[in-house]
Order: C-alpha cells, then sequence, then structure tokens
C-alpha cells in the first residue's frame, strides 16, 4: 500500500507542474532565467517554502518531491491524467473530488474545474449546459438529503461567495481593463510585480482567442460554429499573426468579438455577468452559465487531443496546441492561487489579501475622468454587483443541491449574505442592484434545448423558492495605518448610513436583516463597535413604523473567537461581544475559543503567544471579576498580584508613581454586570487601572499548568452562562480548518460546544474562497462524527445543527419568498 504522504506530495508536484508559479511566488526563477546553478538552487528554496505551506511536514518528503519536480517532463495529458485519477472519482457522469486532505491541498493550488474539462473518457451530451458546480465535491447522498426539503446558510460573504474562475472571466472577455490588475500583486506573498502579471494575462487572452480560432479552423466552419455560435469565421477574425504589444489591443479584440454575445446579454440575458465571446445564447432568457464557453472550449481541446496519435503535419498541429493550452493554464491556475485562501496560514493576517484582490474588477478610480466616463463606471459597477449577487445565489442554493431548486419541487432555500456597507452615495443603487440579482435568480425563464435540432426553448414555470437577507457588516480592520479609533469611527459612520436607508426607504427593512462587524479580530476588540451597535439598537427600539410600512428588524452577530492573540483575550471578546453587542439574543461568528482545549491551542502556537499587555491587563481583570462573581476566589490572589506587579513595573520604566490599580471599579467599568447603551474603550479601562506606558508592548504568555487549569475554569464558566442566552455559535469547517489553524476536521470543537448547551450552526463563510459549499461541509462533519458514534446518531446531530440554524437565522416570515419577493422588487 502506497504512503499517503508521497502520494500526496506526488500530487502537489503535479499540481505545480500546471501553475506560473513565477507569477505566484516571484522567488522562483523567470521563464527567461538561463543559469542552471542559479534555476536550481532557486527553485529548491521556493519549492521547498511552497510544499510546507501546503502541508507537507517531512523533510525527507519535501526533499523528494522537490527533486521530482526539478526532473519532471510529462505530457500535458499524462499529467492530467494522474491527477484526476487521484482527486476525483466519477458520479451522474461527472467527476467529483474525493480525497481528503490531497483534495483540500491541491484546489488550492490550481482550479479543479479545468481538470474537470480535461477528464480522461468525459463523454458529454450533445446539448450539455456546462452549468455543474465550480467546486465539484463529493456530497454525502445521507447528509444531502437531510438538506433536500430546506437549508439555512446564515453565514455567507458576497466577497467570497464566487471561485476565482468568476473573476477570470472577466478580464477574459474584455470588459475588464488590464490595469486593474495592478492589486494583484503583494510585497508580503513577494508574487510577481504588475507589468509582469498584466503581460501574463494579456498573453492568456490571446492564447484563448487563438486556442478557439484553432478549434474551430479543426472542426470544420459548420461545427465550429455550433461550438462557438457567436464567434466569425477564422477569415474574418482579422488578427495579427503574433500577440499584440499593447494590452489595450489585446482587450479590444476581445471586446469587438464578444460584441454579439454582449448585445444579446444586455437584451435578453441579464444573468450573464461578462460579455464572453465563447458564450453561447441560444434562446432568450435561456439561464447560461457564466463559464459555460470557457468549459467548452477546453472539453473540445481535451477531446481533439486524445485523438489517436498521427504523424506529419497533424502531429505536429497537436503538439501547438498542446504547448498553447498549457502555457493558458498555468497564468489561470496562477490567478486562482492568489484568489483563493492559501492553505496552511494561520488566522486572518491574510484573509483580507484575496478578498482585496477580488475587488479589481470594480477598476481603478482616476481623477482625471468626465463626469460622462463617471456615470459609464456607475453604471458598470451596479451590473457587476447583480451579476455577482445572481451568481452567488445560483451557485449556492441551486449547483450544489443536484439541481433541485430547478425542478417541481421548489425546496425552501433560506441565505443570508454577509454585504460591505457602500461609501459615498451608491449605497441605495447598490443595495437595489443586489435584490435585482435576487430576482434574476429567482426568475424562471426557459429550458434551454440543442438547436442543432431546431427544437424550440421550453418555459420553465417554477420559481425558486428562497429567501434572501442581506447583513451589513462594518470593517473590524479599516485601515490598518490609522489605528482602532478609526475602526470605530468607521463602523459608527458605517451605522448612520445603513440607518438612514432603513429610515427613508421603509420597502428595503424586508430585505435588510441584521448587522455584523468582520475582519482581522486582532485589529479591534469588540467593545470598540459598541457605539456602532448601541446607535443601531438604540434607534430600531425608539423607531414607530407608519401604517402599513414594515417595522425595522434587525438581528445582531459579531465575529469572534476565531483568530486569537491569546486563549483569555478570545474567551474575553466573546463574553464582551455576546453581552454588549449582541446582548444575548443573536449570534457569535465562529466563536471557536468556548469549545476549544487550550493545551492545544498553544502547542499549535508553538508552546508561546504574544498579547500585547493592555490588552493582556484587561484580559487578567476580566477573569478576576468572573471568578468572583462565580465564587470562585481561590484564584484571585494570584490575579491581583499579577495586575499589580505589570502594572508597577511599568510604572518604574516610565518613572511615574501613582495610586494602586482600582481592579473592582475596572471591570464594572466594563460593563459586563449591568450592559449600558455606552461601552467604555479599552483606553478608559486601563487609565482605570493607571497604567502608563506603552499598552502594544507584547508581553510572553507560557502555558504553565496553573494557567491551564485556569483557563478551563473560566472556559467552563463562560459555556455555561451563554448557554442560558439566546445565542447561537455560527460555524463554517473549512473556514475554521483554515484560519483557525487546525489541521484537519476532525480537530474542530464543535461537540463541546454542543455537549456545553450551545446552540451551533452550520455555514460555508466564503465558499468560492475556501472551495466548498454547504451539502460539502455537512459532509465533511458526517465522515467525522462516524468514526465516535453510529451512523444514525450522526445524523441525528447533524439534523440538531441545521435546526440550530433554522431557529436563529434573521430571516423569518416577513422576508418575502419566490413571486412575493419578485413583486416586492418590482415594485421598487
Amino acid at each position: 500500500m502506497d504512503d499517503p504522504a508521497i502520494s500526496i506530495s506526488q500530487s502537489l508536484v503535479r499540481a505545480l507542474w500546471l501553475v506560473d508559479n513565477h507569477l505566484v511566488d516571484c522567488a522562483t526563477p523567470s521563464p527567461r532565467e538561463h543559469d542552471p546553478r542559479t534555476v536550481e538552487a532557486a527553485w529548491r528554496l521556493a519549492l521547498r517554502i511552497r510544499l510546507e505551506a501546503l502541508g507537507l511536514r517531512d523533510d525527507v518528503t519535501i526533499d523528494q518531491a522537490v527533486s521530482r519536480f526539478l526532473r519532471f517532463t510529462p505530457s500535458l495529458l499524462a499529467n492530467v491524467n494522474r491527477l484526476c485519477e487521484a482527486l476525483f472519482e466519477r458520479h451522474h457522469g461527472l467527476p467529483v473530488m474525493c480525497s481528503e486532505p490531497l483534495c483540500r491541498r491541491v484546489a488550492r493550488v490550481i482550479d479543479p474545474d479545468v481538470l474537470v474539462c480535461l477528464y480522461p473518457g468525459l463523454a458529454l451530451p450533445p446539448d450539455e449546459r456546462f452549468d455543474w458546480a465550480a467546486v465539484p465535491l463529493r456530497h454525502n447522498s445521507r447528509t444531502v438529503q437531510l438538506l433536500r426539503d430546506a437549508s439555512v446558510d446564515t453565514h455567507i460573504h458576497l466577497g467570497g461567495a464566487l471561485p476565482p474562475l468568476y473573476y477570470w472571466l472577466a478580464l477574459m472577455g474584455g470588459e475588464v481593463s488590464l490595469d486593474t490588475l495592478v492589486v494583484l500583486p503583494s510585497a508580503r506573498r513577494q508574487t510577481a510585480p504588475f507589468p509582469e502579471w498584466r503581460l501574463a494575462v494579456m498573453d492568456a487572452i490571446w492564447l484563448r482567442l487563438q486556442l478557439a480560432r484553432r478549434l474551430q479552423a479543426m472542426q470544420g466552419p459548420a461545427s465550429g460554429q455550433r461550438l462557438f455560435p457567436h464567434l466569425p469565421p477564422a477569415e474574418q477574425w482579422k488578427l495579427p499573426d503574433k500577440t499584440p504589444d499593447s494590452p489595450a489591443a489585446v482587450r479590444d479584440t476581445a471586446l469587438r468579438l464578444s460584441a454579439p454575445s454582449r448585445r444579446f446579454a444586455q437584451q435578453f440575458d441579464h444573468r450573464g455577468p461578462f460579455s464572453d465571446p465563447l458564450r453561447t445564447h441560444r434562446a432568450p432568457h435561456a439561464r447560461v452559465h457564466y463559464a459555460e464557453g470557457e468549459r467548452r472550449l477546453l472539453y473540445h481541446l481535451g477531446s481533439y487531443l486524445r485523438l489517436q496519435p498521427s504523424t506529419g503535419p497533424q502531429k505536429s498541429a497537436q503538439a501547438e496546441v498542446a504547448d498553447e493550452l498549457l502555457r493558458y493554464l498555468r497564468v489561470r491556475n496562477a490567478f486562482h492561487s492568489l484568489l483563493v485562501h492559501d492553505n496552511g496560514t494561520d488566522g486572518l493576517f491574510r484573509f483580507r489579501e484575496p478578498m482585496q484582490r477580488r475587488g479589481f474588477v470594480n477598476g481603478r478610480r482616476r481623477s482625471g475622468r468626465s463626469a460622462r466616463s463617471r456615470r459609464r463606471f456607475r453604471r458598470f459597477m451596479f451590473r457587476i454587483e447583480r451579476n455577482r449577487m445572481a451568481t452567488a445565489l445560483d451557485a449556492a442554493l441551486l449547483s450544489h443541491f443536484d439541481g433541485t431548486g430547478l425542478g417541481p419541487h421548489r425546496p425552501h432555500r433560506r441565505i443570508e449574505m454577509r454585504v460591505s456597507v457602500t461609501k459615498g452615495t451608491a449605497l441605495l443603487p447598490t443595495i437595489h442592484a443586489w435584490l435585482k440579482g435576487f430576482a434574476d435568480h429567482l426568475q424562471p425563464g426557459w429550458d434551454r434545448r440543442p438547436s442543432l435540432f431546431a427544437i424550440p426553448a421550453v418555459p420553465r414555470t417554477t420559481i425558486s423558492r428562497s429567501q434572501l437577507g442581506l447583513v451589513f457588516h462594518a470593517h473590524k480592520s479599516g485601515d490598518e495605518r490609522k489605528g482602532r479609533a478609526d475602526a470605530a469611527t468607521l463602523a459608527r459612520a458605517d451605522a448612520n448610513r445603513l440607518w438612514g436607508v432603513l429610515k427613508d426607504y421603509p420597502h428595503l427593512r424586508r430585505f435588510i436583516t441584521g448587522f455584523d462587524a468582520a475582519g482581522r479580530e486582532r485589529l479591534t476588540p469588540p467593545r470598540d463597535f459598541g457605539a456602532a451597535f448601541g446607535h443601531l439598537l438604540e434607534r430600531q427600539c425608539a423607531h414607530r413604523a407608519r401604517p402599513g410600512e414594515e417595522p425595522v428588524r434587525l438581528g445582531w452577530t459579531f465575529h469572534v473567537g476565531e483568530d486569537l492573540s491569546d486563549f483569555l483575550t478570545g474567551l474575553r471578546h466573546v463574553d464582551e461581544a455576546a453581552t454588549l453587542l449582541v446582548r444575548g439574543a443573536g449570534r457569535l461568528g465562529h466563536a471557536l475559543v468556548l469549545g476549544d482545549d487550550p493545551q492545544r491551542f498553544y502547542d499549535r502556537r508553538r508552546g508561546e503567544t504574544e498579547p500585547s499587555i493592555g490588552t493582556h491587563l484587561l484580559d487578567l481583570v476580566w477573569a478576576w471579576g468572573r471568578l468572583m462573581d462565580a465564587g470562585c476566589g481561590d484564584q484571585c490572589p494570584w490575579l491581583e498580584e499579577r495586575i499589580l506587579r505589570l502594572v508597577q513595573e511599568r510604572r518604574r520604566t516610565q518613572g511615574e508613581k501613582g495610586a494602586s490599580p482600582n481592579i473592582g471599579g475596572c471591570f464594572r467599568s466594563m460593563g459586563l454586570t449591568a450592559p449600558a447603551m455606552r461601552v467604555a474603550s479599552e483606553a478608559k479601562l486601563l487609565a482605570e487601572l493607571t497604567f502608563a506606558g506603552d499598552a502594544r508592548e507584547s508581553i510572553p504568555i507560557r502555558p504553565e499548568p496553573h494557567w491551564i487549569d485556569l483557563l478551563r475554569r473560566l472556559q467552563a464558566l463562560l459555556q455555561e452562562r451563554l448557554a442560558r442566552f439566546e445565542l447561537c455559535v455560527e460555524v463554517c469547517p473549512t473556514s475554521n480548518v483554515l484560519v483557525a489553524g487546525f489541521d484537519a476536521y476532525e480537530q474542530l470543537p464543535y461537540r463541546s460546544l454542543v455537549d456545553a448547551g450551545l446552540a451551533v450552526s452550520i455555514n460555508t463563510d466564503n465558499p468560492g474562497l475556501f472551495m466548498t459549499s454547504l451539502p460539502a461541509e455537512f459532509a465533511a462533519l458526517h465522515q467525522v462524527l462516524i468514526g465516535s458514534m453510529s451512523h444514525r446518531r450522526a445524523l441525528e446531530w447533524l439534523a440538531a445543527r441545521r435546526f440550530d440554524a433554522d431557529q436563529s437565522t434573521f430571516v423569518g416570515h416577513h422576508v418575502p419568498t419566490g413571486e412575493n419577493a419578485l413583486a416586492a422588487i418590482a415594485r421598487m
């Protein structure tokens, strides 16, 4: 039997061979580098770092993988065949990823959709719609049955809901300027600079068009026209023989060739995100998948290259096509690698980078634009937001459920989409664009039949029974250079803008269901958002709707307890978020610190953490206060002594004197015993302790046995307290594995949360960013549960999580469904 580690390393080598690694990491040698010794040394170092980030830990295995990569010279199809053999199995005629943790690692190196299109032996019918899920994951049939009649996803972000393929096609159609790629390079990640990315994507656009032209010529005029109906014959393309030197020339060529597709989309199909010259539109209002043209191209190229080997000119033509296809796939996979969350990265340190890169389709604002250009840009932006929402809902609610959303069964799907509060005057039209995208998702449309046999499209009258709630979130990070005060100020401004929309536009209240704060957890503590949450809560309580108007129904949730500077800090932040912001009747995002084991937490961080001294002092005060309230005062003298020692040491360093720290007064000022509308900041709490010095100075925390015992006692007290509240913890398995530093799904502490009496719901977070789906999350947890319990008990446990989601969602009966939602949006 093969060693699983060797199998994983071999598959990673094959995957890395399909990537332009120099674009992802400029430490890898450029293809223009010719010195063999320099090339090999650079490759060895860069590949070693990359393989460690992908989860390989054994030095011998890594060295073997690096040496194998340097000697690796397979053909394109041979390499793809071996990867498909390791990753996929056939299900209903389509390949699905079936091997963990191999799939999770490979999917962050290359786009699995490429392998699906090039899968050996894939035989698709002539009327294939190429509309399978962009993340081809295997779903457990039993867990899918749990979600068949209804599903609830209360934690999904619009910015991370779509896969990189969606954004790639925005470039390939020419609608997004190549200058927007300036956001892709990252100095922190040491990616290739912007000029190299622009040249590489420009070459990929050209190669894609060239491959389509070759395929059309090889298939003959008639059959080629059936493959890409909107493309003119090859002799009418008027393309130069070589790649144009100007990126604008390449973009203009793509725009010119996609003009028929764009005109059709503007007239009939608003669901098409971008005008792709390879997409087909065979009937008005036909639901055409955004990647249909791309998948059709790759599928037929794979079929052509798998023909019997020939001799002479035809063999030379096949080799040339294979070379061009490999160059194209390497750029596309490099783009994919940058827009997914890289495996092995602990915390949210790099989380915002791929999220920010996904905003490149918004374009670059230039101060010299004319008024007409600015208006055109705004229209383009609102169309993108509409398309993003429609495509994200289609991907989350249709594709992953075996098409049940399109059939007569009409299952009930509820989803809460996290969106940002748009700056300036664009908030209201952006909300309308999102709701129009929801209407596009609900529209029945037409079932497309093959035009090859001249069968007309058949109207589909079934409307999806989907409910959409918009949960607006403030950003914790804001501008990192401006500090915490700026994040709090921005959150208050976001709350003001959101309340202005709710007050002045009552027709939007049925769709705006909640308020949240998300981002890098370590930058801003929960109490800094007290003003924003309190502002909205106070106005919602005081607001009286007019007769015939919908009342304001905002729910409260908060991201907390996932990316921690220290375990005790995480416990305090969860308590503050539940008491001061959510106020005991809402949801907490992730909150893994409530169920995680403190010793394993420090083991994952190599036995030490370094929070800031100001944060650590407040952690100690919180621990002292909670133990005193619970009547567990045996640890309090040690806590008081540590607080006093830390404060006095900093005073001596600053040369200052003062009164003894008022620990009791500081804890009362935290507002955790009698919550008020106004929440004290951490700076005021430190002043209560008479702390002097730089509160941002780090202090090492080492997990001594008495420290671990203290944390476990505080965790049990907090679990018992929160279990009495109407709280639900939103967990996202794949996201928690990647962001919170767990090595596998088996280590996730969900059962501890449930055993403590807390409600827990299962969600996806960012399915396009983490390459997952709601059925896949249920299937992954089911696989973990059956290792320690019976199949029936595992299904009962998962059914209880579905019940928790149903009870905790902000999308209630007041949110319109199906025909009612279409009518409400039409009245806007």
